[in-house]
C-alpha cells in the first residue's frame, strides 16, 4: 500500500449489533498488521458497566462509555460533530499546529490521537509528517466519522475506533507518540488516561497534549458581563478540575503517570468575533454547547438577546488560555 493511501476505517459498534464484535476485533488486528506494527487488541463496544473478555484476542476488560450512558444514546459530542470546530475562530486547529510543532513525530511507529474529536490533531500530525500512520480514538462515533472523512480526503494512512481513553484496547508499547487535544480535563479520571497513554507508548515515545480548562470569558474584563449574565440565569459552569489550574499542577499529574522530561507552558490565542452571529455559531460548535443546552427555551432567548445587545454592532474580541505539555515515556 502506498504511503499516501488511507489505511482504512474501523469503528467499534455495540455488542449484539449488526456485526459481531469478534469480526471487528479481527478487522482491527488486520489494520494493525497492515501498519506492520504491534497488534491492536480489539474490543467490543459495550453499554454501561458491562465487561467481557474475548478469548485469544483480548487480555483486558474494556469498559466503554462513561456515566452509564450506552453507546446507542447520542451524546452532546455526537450532536455537535457536524459543526465541531468549523465556526468562528479555529482554536482546535491552531493549538493542534502549535502542539505538533513541539512533538517529534516519525513513521517508525503509529501515532495515537486520543479523544480525537473531529481529527484536528491527526490532521496536523499528517501535515507535519505526510507518511505518518495515525490511529484516532474517541467515544463519539459521529466524531469518528468526521475525523475519518477528513483523514481520508487528505490521503492519510489511518484507522479509527470507539474507545475509552481510560481503558485503551491496545497492546503495550504500540505507539511512537500519543497526542490529546482539548480533552484530558474532561475525563472522569485524567490520571488513569495518562497512565494508559504511558502504557501504550514505546519507551522513548512522546506525549503531547493541550487543554483549555477554563472558559474563554473567565478572567477577561471584556467578558465580565457574560459571567454576570450566566449567574443571573442560574447557570453553574463548574470549576477548573483538580490538576489543571496551572502548569505546575499539570506537570505533577503527568510525572505521576510515569513520564519524564515533562514540559508544560501556558499559552493564549486571540479570539476575534466580527459580529454576534459569528460568536453565536462558534458558541454552539464546541463544548460550550453543553452549557447552552442546560437552558430552558425562555432562558436561552434571554441569553441570546442580551449577548447580541452586548456584542452588536462592532463585534468583540476575546482570548483562549491553554496549557500545552510534552513528555517522554520512560522505560516500562
Amino acid at each position: 500500500m502506498a504511503a499516501s493511501e488511507p489505511l482504512g476505517v474501523v469503528v467499534f459498534f455495540p455488542a449484539g449489533g449488526r456485526f459481531s464484535s469478534r469480526l471487528w476485533a479481527l478487522l482491527v488486528c488486520l489494520v494493525a498488521a497492515g501498519m506492520g506494527r504491534a497488534p491492536v487488541r480489539a474490543l467490543p463496544f459495550y453499554a454501561g458497566a458491562a465487561r467481557r473478555r474475548m478469548s485469544g484476542l483480548v487480555g483486558r476488560d474494556y469498559p466503554s462509555c462513561v456515566d452509564g450512558e450506552g453507546p446507542g444514546q447520542q451524546s452532546v459530542w455526537d450532536r455537535i460533530a457536524v459543526i465541531y470546530g468549523l465556526a468562528g475562530p479555529q482554536q482546535f486547529s491552531e493549538f493542534a499546529r502549535r502542539l505538533v510543532s513541539l512533538v517529534p513525530l516519525g513513521t517508525a511507529a503509529p501515532v495515537l490521537d486520543l479523544a480525537c474529536g473531529a481529527g484536528a490533531l491527526a490532521a496536523a500530525a499528517a501535515s507535519a509528517v505526510p507518511a505518518v500512520n495515525v490511529v484516532a480514538v474517541d467515544l463519539s462515533v459521529e466524531m469518528l466519522r468526521r475525523a475519518a472523512s477528513g483523514l481520508r480526503r487528505r490521503g492519510v494512512r489511518h484507522a479509527v475506533a470507539a474507545m475509552n481513553a481510560q481503558s485503551l484496547g491496545f497492546a503495550d508499547r504500540t505507539f511512537g507518540a500519543v497526542l490529546c487535544g482539548s480533552a484530558l480535563d474532561s475525563f472522569p479520571d485524567p490520571g488513569q488516561a495518562l497512565a494508559e497513554a504511558h502504557r501504550v507508548l514505546r519507551p522513548g515515545g512522546v506525549l503531547g497534549l493541550w487543554v483549555a480548562p477554563g472558559w474563554w470569558w473567565q478572567g477577561d474584563p471584556r467578558w465580565t458581563w457574560h459571567d454576570d449574565l450566566l449567574v443571573s440565569l442560574g447557570v453553574d459552569v463548574g470549576r477548573v478540575p483538580v490538576g489543571f489550574d496551572g502548569p505546575v499542577s499539570l506537570h505533577q499529574m503527568i510525572c505521576a503517570a510515569g513520564f519524564g522530561s515533562v514540559h508544560v507552558r501556558a499559552e493564549e490565542m486571540d479570539l476575534c468575533f466580527l459580529n454576534a452571529d459569528e460568536w453565536w455559531g462558534w458558541a454552539w460548535s464546541h463544548g460550550f454547547r453543553q452549557v447552552m443546552e442546560q437552558l430552558a427555551a425562555d432562558q436561552l432567548a434571554v441569553y441570546q438577546r442580551t449577548a447580541f445587545q452586548r456584542i452588536q454592532p462592532g463585534g468583540i474580541d476575546g482570548r483562549m488560555q491553554a496549557l500545552v505539555a510534552t513528555a517522554v515515556c520512560r522505560e516500562h
